[in-house]
Formats: structure tokens, sequence, C-alpha cells
């Protein structure tokens, strides 16, 4: 209807009409034609008219009605529809987060639902969906109190069996709201919607493969609810089941059984929702469908190992006269690649289930071959990620959805299930692949490089389980050495290697490298040292910085040395040039670099730090990011190279620090943070030189800021401080040592006023703790000089706070804490002013109680750390000092 003529606007009055149920209403049909003019002006006042008439008492059925009426045009029938569908979101409940005013009444509510599923008997597929859609949407919000009869005229409409549009829509309508029904609603409706939707999917002739596919998503949807109940129901569900599942588990062997057209896109939806109900049942009803697996699995098994050249047709070399977005007959986009990835996950299920994995044990060995064929890359990933290094790395290290991720999650199950027998099958399916790799070579296979890429992922992605077994074998199946050596000459001395090739050889060996010596890893290091140069291809790149966080861990500062020029031009180089992706394992390689040799990094300290200040500010936003630039820093701060570090990013912390108004709280917390990790590593005397640069913009926080995460940072520098200079910084920069520890005081005062929240006596308490530790009789003689009233003005409100419920660890451990400033003071108290001290004598008792009660019903507390060690002594000792006298009374 794009072409039809353009339509003026609606008058008031018109608007009215449109609400009235005459189903003929001209002024519906000329609204919605002027929505679907070609006309720009017409189609915008018709969608100003569409606001004004949604807001009319009426407007719903008008839509119904119009949608039901079968001599209207088409376009104006899947018009009405796909505007009641925005009519529901929009108008039918107010918790909608879409909702406008005016609600639709309770009236016209039920006249739409008696009227719509009167639609999913349309003779038009596409008037059925967009029914069933209405249906849906009105569903979410009505079931089941509002429209209990829903279900059973649903069911009604799939047991019909003179009116095949009529079975056709109730399928559409169930399929997309399953998930809406209530338990009871299940358990009365499955003993006969499943034999029902059974004569569906059974039924190849009388029923399209999309109707078929979609009673399978019923089924789904029916078992995923059911298996979510438990006890007395849980019975009774597998009581009701037990008669219903053989013949579907016939059917499940007979979809599966059923050779696989590369054309008949059709059929590919059928198999995937059949493998997600077979996937379901063994998971969560294991013994009840024990039975019936073995013939079923015999299917699997013949689809898996048929499917292989149809998925290196379609998939792996993405044949030109493929469309990777086939769709089915309805529209719903169909790809061989989710298909396969489906079957993957059954076996993944059967092999993780201890009741069934003995049904993949005989397989093994061939299993772990075919896996290797289906990991290969495929022609659109060796495109995207050729010219996307960023995508490669993020497909790797987050395992996004695939076939080749889901062998590799295949192949770790098989590593816990079977450990030897899978180490022996990846040995002999790794040397067979290698070899048909080389034969494909030899024959001009300009491919024929990435079944080699698979065989190495398929063994690198292992290799801990490997090394584990083989370490307890006399004989070990897979021969490491040679095999590295095999990788070292063909891949990575080999000028002509393809470079995805390259970059997964260096990863893999590096992944392998626990099973030779550290100097035999000599070769490997020197070629993923090269392998970071400028003129490298990414995946190289890549490659060559995961082998190095390996490498480096286990290299010895002499092995690791005459490289470091290399790797440190090389990593230098990636930090400047590199994607967000790329950045972390960039990073990630320099901090396990500069950990394995600090002497060898300090030369270079100027090459690296600019930069990696420089991207830890300007991705402080991303916590990831920023702690890997972090690592980096921490780990130059560690070595040799801490003066010459401290001098060049001391200025810019304390620049951000300085001006913490006028930056983020995150930017101005991270800075802290730097802070903290440089203070670990520092001197007394450098310590002295960050204090004074930023010693006070630190206290002017901690006296005025409000941000917990910046006052628990500047608590932890204070902290540190403390610990490598103790009472010795009370005058640094000849300082007054009584100044110095009031301005502290001061600050630990401000902290443990009520109005801070219980968050901040959490990380407090440690500072306090470490000043009593490092300077008590200072801090003890300060502390007299507050007076009483300032000395006690917390005790109150600390008292009574530890008799409250603590919900989680973090609130225990911070009322703990809390208790011994609590204590500290107290005991200081009673030296002084004893009749002040002791009128919370009842109330610290109780505390004592209640403090010592959470503690040692709290597993998460460690009797072991020093800090719960102080709590509970100190509340002990607050408690004889102050109890006893009151007991004597």
């Amino acid at each position: 209807m794009s072409s039809a003529a353009p339509r003026k606007a609606l008058s008031e009055s018109q608007l009215l009409n449109v609400s009235q149920t005459d189903t003929s209403s001209a002024a519906m049909i000329s609204l919605l034609q002027s929505v679907l003019s070609a006309d720009a002006a017409a189609r915008r006042s018709g969608e100003l008219s569409l606001v004004q008439a949604a807001k009319q008492s009426g407007f719903g059925v008008a839509l119904v009605q119009t949608i039901l009426q079968q001599q209207y045009p088409e376009g104006v029938r899947q018009m009405a529809a796909v505007l009641l569908k925005r009519h529901v979101k929009e108008h039918w409940a107010e918790e909608s987060k879409h909702f406008h005013q005016p609600v639709v009444s309770n009236d016209e509510k039920a006249a739409v639902r008696n009227q719509l599923l009167q639609g999913l008997a349309d003779p038009l597929p596409k008037l059925r969906t967009a029914v069933s859609m209405a249906v849906s949407a009105i569903a979410k919000w009505d079931l089941p109190d509002a429209w209990p009869g829903l279900l059973n005229l649903l069911m009604k409409a799939v047991t019909s069996k003179t009116n095949h549009d009529l079975v056709d829509g109730g399928v559409r309508c169930l399929s997309l709201f399953a998930d809406e029904l209530g338990e009871e609603q299940v358990m009365q409706a499955v003993p006969v919607l499943l034999p029902e939707l059974l004569s569906i999917v059974s039924n190849h002739e009388q029923y399209r493969p999309d109707i078929r596919r979609r009673a399978f998503v019923i089924v789904h949807s029916v078992i995923n609810m059911l298996s979510n109940l438990s006890g007395q129901e849980l019975k009774q569900v597998h009581s009701m089941l037990a008669p219903l599942l053989p013949p579907w588990f016939e059917q499940f062997g007979q979809v599966l059984g059923s050779s696989t057209d590369v054309q008949d896109v059709s059929t590919w939806g059928i198999k995937l929702e059949a493998l997600k109900l077979v996937q379901t049942f063994v998971q969560f009803f294991s013994k009840l469908v024990g039975p019936y697996l073995p013939p079923l699995m015999a299917q699997a098994w013949q689809l898996f190992v048929g499917s292989q050249p149809v998925y290196r047709h379609l998939v792996i070399d993405n044949a030109p006269d493929h469309d990777a977005d086939q769709a089915d007959e309805e529209g719903d986009n169909m790809d061989f690649e989710s298909l396969m990835s489906q079957l993957f996950e059954v076996l993944i299920t059967l092999v993780g289930n201890q009741r069934h994995h003995h049904l993949m044990q005989p397989i093994v060995p061939e299993l772990i071959y075919l896996t290797i064929g289906y990991m290969r890359m495929t022609q659109e990933q060796v495109e995207e990620w050729s010219s996307n290094p960023d995508q490669y790395v993020a497909d790797e290290e987050e395992e996004t959805f695939s076939v080749r991720v889901s062998g590799e999650l295949l192949l770790d199950e098989l590593m816990a299930a079977f450990p030897e027998a899978a180490v022996a099958a990846v040995a002999s399916a790794v040397n067979t692949r290698l070899q048909e790799a080389a034969q494909a070579k030899a024959s001009g296979d300009s491919e024929w490089w990435r079944l080699r890429e698979a065989a190495l992922l398929a063994v690198g992605a292992v290799a801990e389980p490997i090394l584990e077994v083989q370490a307890q074998q006399a004989q070990p199946a897979l021969d490491i050495p040679a095999l590295l050596h095999n990788v070292l000459h063909q891949d990575l001395i080999s000028p002509n290697a393809p470079p995805f090739l390259t970059g997964r050889a260096l990863w893999m060996a590096a992944r392998l490298s626990e099973a030779v010596s550290p100097e035999d890893t000599a070769p490997f290091l020197q070629a993923a040292a090269g392998g970071l140069s400028p003129g490298q291809a990414p995946a190289v790149q890549i490659g060559a910085c995961r082998a190095i966080v390996h490498l480096c861990q286990r290299a010895s500062g002499p092995t690791l040395q005459p490289h470091l020029p290399q790797i440190y031009q090389g990593l230098g180089g990636l930090l400047q040039g590199s994607g967000e992706d790329t950045l972390h394992l960039v990073l990630e390689s320099l901090a396990t670099v500069i950990r394995g040799d600090t002497e060898g990094a300090a030369p270079w300290e100027a090459h690296i730090s600019p930069c990696v200040i420089q991207l830890w500010a300007r991705h402080i936003t991303d916590p990831m990011l920023a702690m890997e630039a972090g690592g980096v820093i921490e780990a130059l701060a560690a070595g040799p190279a801490f003066p010459t570090l401290l001098a060049r990013i001391l200025p810019v912390l304390a620049s951000i620090i300085s001006h913490a108004n006028q930056n983020s709280s995150i930017l101005v917390e991270g800075a802290l943070d730097v802070l903290v990790s440089l203070a670990k590593s520092a001197r007394p005397e450098q310590a002295q030189q960050m204090q004074a640069l930023v010693g006070p913009h630190i206290q002017a926080l901690m006296l005025h800021h409000h941000d917990s995460g910046i006052l628990q940072s500047c608590c932890q520098y204070l902290k540190t401080l403390i610990g490598i200079a103790g009472v010795d910084m009370l005058s640094w920069g000849g300082a007054n040592p009584h100044d110095t520890l009031q301005g502290m005081l001061q600050v630990v005062s401000r902290l443990l006023q009520p109005d801070m929240g219980d968050s901040s006596s959490l990380y407090v308490g440690g500072l306090i703790h470490q000043l009593l530790l490092k300077m008590p009789s200072l801090v003890q003689f300060a502390f007299l000089s507050f007076g009483t009233t300032n000395r006690l003005h917390f005790l109150p409100e600390s008292l009574s706070s530890a008799q409250k419920p603590c919900v989680s660890h973090s609130q225990r451990q911070s009322k703990l804490m809390y208790h011994i400033v609590a204590g500290e003071v107290l005991v200081l108290e009673l030296s002084v002013v004893p009749s002040i001290a002791t009128g919370y004598a009842l109330a610290a008792a109780t505390c004592v109680m209640v403090m010592i009660a959470q503690c040692t019903s709290n597993p998460h507390l460690n009797w072991c750390h020093c800090r719960q060690q102080h709590g509970i002594a100190m509340l002990f000792r607050v408690s004889a000092i102050i109890v006893s006298p009151q007991l004597s009374c």
C-alpha cells in the first residue's frame, strides 16, 4: 500500500469515528492508508493523528476489527496489527516502561481479547504471525488472571484437524509466549499438548517445516519450565512425562537422521530445535531419558560425521553459491553454523553428564579427530580478523559464539571425563591432521594452513590437562619435544608461513613450554621477540604477546635478557598503535616481562612509562585497562627503575589530586591507587618526597571530600606511609610532630562521624590500628588532648550499632573495625575519666557479646588475620576493664 494516494490529516470528528466499533469505518481505513502513504507529509500527518486516536476509547477494538476484515487490503490489516501491538505496549498496563496515558479500560480489554483470537485462522500467514505477536504482547500482562481461558483456546486451535490455518496460528501464538505460562497451567496442559504437538512435528506432508519447528519451540519452553520444579512436583512431572517420551525420542531420531540438504534451509531449523530439546532433556531429566539415548545418539553421531563436508563447503569455505543469510519460508534467518554449534552443545552436555558420558567413550578418538576439522578458521573469520585485529583478540579472549569455540569446550569436557584416553586421542588426531595439512600443501591447496592451525589450536587449548596427565606417564602419548621442534622449523623459522598460523604456533609452543627445560624455550622466546617487530602482521604480533606471557614466567634472567631490547621496542610500538582489546594483551605482556627481570627493565623505563601513563589517564573509566596499566607501573616500581618512574609520574598524580574538584572521582581515585602502589615500593626518603608533593592535598581530601572510594584510597596511602617510616614521618620536612599527628587524628575524627556512614569505619579502622602499632604513646598523648567530649562523641553510636544485625560480610568487617576503635578509645578514657567511661559499661558488655557472636558464627572471618585477632582481644579487654566494677556492685 506504499503507493497509496496522499491522505489529508483526519479531523477531530473523524478521530472520534475511529474509536467506534463499526468495522467498515472509512475513518480507520483512511487513517491507516495515510500512515502507509508514499507522501511524507501525509505520512507525518497520519502518524500525528494516530497518537490522538490511540487516546480515544475503543481504538484497540477498532484495530482488531480492521485486522479481521479479510476484504480489506493486506497492507492495511498488517498495519492495524502492528499498531495494536504498539497500543498494547503503550496503553495496556501502567507497569510497562513504555506506558503512556490513558490506560485501556477493562471492558475494552475484554472485547479485544474476545475477538483477537479469530485472526489466528486468517488465510494469510503474515497476518497470523502479526495476530500471534499481538496476543503474546497481551498475554505478558494478562496471564493467567485476566485471561484464564487463553491456553485452552490455543490448545483447541492446535488440536483442530480440519482448519490447518488455525493449527498454524495456534502453534505460532503458543511458540511466542509459552515462557509466560504458569506452572499450574503447564502441568494441566502437558498431557494433551505434547501428543498434539507430536502429531504436528511428525506429519511431514500436512504441516510446513516452519510450523513443525515452532512446535518444537513450544515443547522446549514447556520442558524448561517443568525443569524448575522440585520435590513432590518434580516427581509428578516425571510420572507425567514418562509415558509421553518414547514417541518423542523416536521423532528426535528421525529428525536428526534425515539427510542434511545444503539448499533446504527449513530442515536446519527443525534439527536445531530438536537438538535444543534433547539437550534440555539430558540436562534436567537425565535419568528419565536414559533408555532412549543410545539409539538417538547413533543418529546424532551420524549427523556430526555427515555434516563436516557440508560445514566446510558452506561455512569454512563460504561457498560462493551459498547465501549466508538464508531464511525459511516465513523469513526467519537460518545458518548452518548455529545448527552445528547446537550439536556441539548436545555432545558437551552428554560428555559432562556422569550418568551418560559412557555413551561417548567408544567414539572419543574419532570425535576429537572430527572436532579438529570443525575448528578450522572460516573464510569470514579470516577476512574479519585480518581487517580488525581487535576483533580477533576479543573473539578469542571472550570465547564468543562459534563452532570453533564449541570445539574447544568439547575438548575440555573430554579431557575432564576421560583424561588418559583423551590425551592419547588428541596426540593421534593432531599428528594425523598435521600430516593431512602437509599433504594438502604439497598438492597446491592454498588453504592447507587452516587445518594445521586448527590442530595447533586443539593441542594448545588443552595443554594444561595434557601436561598434568603426561607428568604421570612413563611413555607420554604426545611427543611434545618433537611437536615443538616441528612447529619451530615449519611455522616460526620458515619465512613464508601464513600469519595466523605463525601466531597460533607461538601461542601453542608457549602453552607447552613447561614440558621442556627453560633453556630449550630460548628459540621460541627469540621467535616471539621477533614476532613483535613493527613489520609483522597483527596476527603474528598478537600470538607473540600471548606467547611472551607464558614464556617469561619461566624464563630465567640470562635467558630473557638478550631478547629484552627487541621485546621492549616491539611492545612499546604496540602501545601506541593498538585498539583497546589488543592493548589489554600488550599491557599484560609488558607487566609479565618487567616482573620477569626488573633489573633489565630499568633502562627501558623512559621508553615505556610515558606511554603507559598516558594510556592509564586516557582509559581510567575502563576498569580492566586502567588496572592493567597500573600493573605495569607497579611492576616498574618494584625494581631499580623506581626513582626515574617516580620523578616522571609523581607530578602527574599530584596535579590530578590537587585539582580533585575539577577531575572525575574515578580519575582521582585511580591516581590515589597508583600512588599507594608506588608507596609500597618506596624507601623512607622516597616516601618523604611523595608526601611533600601530595600530602597537603590528601589531607584536604580527607577533611572535605565525601566519595567513599577516594577516602578509602587516602586512608590506604597514609597507612602505607606510616608502615614505612613510623614516627619519623611526623617530622618530615621540618614539621612539628605534634601538629602532624593532630592533623591525622582530626582526619580520623571526621571519618568516624556517624554521618559518614558505616563504610568509612572499615578503612579508617586500619589506619588507626597502624597508628597504634607504630606510635602508641604519641597517639595516647594526642588523644588525651582532645578533651572528654570530643573523645566520646562517637561511642554511643558505635556501641548501639553493634547490636544491629549485619547483612553482609563487609558489614561485619566494618563493625569489627569500628569497635576496635571504640575499644581503644574506652581503654584510654578509663585512665582519665573512669566515671564517664563506665557509663558505657553495660552497652560495652552487650557490644562484646554481640560482636563475639557475629564473629564466631561467620565462616568468612579468618581467625588468623591480625585485625580479627586484635578486634576480639580488644573487645574482651574492654569488657574486663569496664564490666568488672559494675559486677562488683
